[in-house]
């Protein structure tokens, strides 16, 4: 078999021999253009992240957005209004509040039952 002087050079340009220093530098400078690619995504990905918050912020609450918001503050409104009936302070103020609802009440009684008893003595 005859192998032609191009064929053979091909041969050798295509098998060259690496040491294992060469190898390293390889892998190294492998690593580093993917530690820069891998900057280069998070820049743009956080890029697009802050350009995507300022293009929410900028526009108006969908329908279901307002209803979450309102039921996230009834809620908020709630828990924060048990949280007050558990003070000390809270319930005496009640207790007290409905006390005068009662005596209010008792009060517009008794002034009824006079009235009516005025209006049988006049009959």
């Amino acid at each position: 078999m005859i192998v032609k002087q191009s064929d053979l050079d091909a041969i050798k340009n295509r098998t060259t021999i690496t040491s294992i220093q060469d190898v390293e530098k390889k892998k190294k400078i492998a690593e580093q253009q993917k530690e820069i690619q891998q900057a280069q995504a998070k820049a743009r990905k956080a890029k697009m992240i802050s350009l995507d918050k300022e293009r929410s912020n900028k526009l108006p609450p969908t329908e279901f957005q307002k209803e979450q918001a309102l039921a996230d503050k009834t809620v908020l409104e709630k828990a924060q209004f048990k949280i007050d009936e558990e003070m000390d302070q809270v319930k005496s103020m009640n207790k007290m509040v409905f006390y005068s609802k009662v005596v209010t009440i008792r009060d517009k009684q008794l002034e009824e039952m006079k009235q009516r008893e005025e209006d049988r003595v006049r009959e």
